[in-house]
């Protein structure tokens, strides 16, 4: 399944979006320094459940800044050899243990190029969404085409084996997606800055 709702995480803010014929539609967004920031995700949660067939499932798609975005050579003939040559390859590349590293990969002449999460970082997400009350089933970057073809896709979430039926799986896009249009929704200004804990 591929979920029809989107919830967006950056250093400046939180944002919903909802499939549509095109491409994604913005339904809103809020500044992490508002404080009115859980009234309106709160809004934007409603505002799911209006559209949703059923209950709005979301995927996160979480911000480049946390995604190493890197090219390495494979060696292997098979997947499980290539990968396990990557997984060589990402030993001492990041601050983290590869253990504690998801990634997702796409074969180019020889090479591959990679999108690379720390696990704490999708558990931070996830934690973010629930807090909210949103229903989160994956996690996703968006990288620009030149460093990744289509969505970067990191696997599903804790909670995605009671949100979604036996046997049912969120599912990767590798279509380029179209920049999100906007609809009708709630938005609020934010004041000046202070300081807040952002979602990683």
């Amino acid at each position: 399944m591929k979920p029809d709702f989107a919830l967006t995480l950056s250093e400046d803010g939180i944002g919903l979006q909802h499939r549509a014929k095109g491409g994604w539609r913005s339904l809103g967004e809020v500044s992490l320094h508002d404080p009115g920031l859980a009234e309106t995700l709160r809004l934007l949660r409603a505002t799911a459940g209006n559209l949703a067939d059923g209950r709005p499932l979301v995927k996160l798609v979480l911000p480049d800044s946390q995604v190493l975005y890197t090219t390495l050579a494979l060696e292997g003939d098979s997947r499980a050899e290539k990968r396990a040559s990557l997984l060589r390859g990402l030993d001492g590349l990041t601050p983290y243990a590869v253990t504690d590293l998801i990634f997702d990969w796409q074969e180019t002449a020889g090479s591959a190029r990679l999108a690379v999460v720390a696990r704490e970082t999708l558990a931070e997400a996830e934690a973010f969404a629930r807090a909210h009350q949103f229903d989160p089933v994956c996690f996703v970057a968006r990288p620009p085409a030149s460093k990744f073809e289509g969505e970067a896709f990191f696997g599903p979430t804790a909670a995605a084996a009671s949100l979604l039926a036996g046997g049912e799986r969120a599912e990767p896009e590798r279509a380029p997606q179209k920049a999100p249009k906007a609809e009708t929704a709630p938005r609020r200004k934010a004041p000046p800055p202070v300081e807040a804990e952002k979602p990683r």
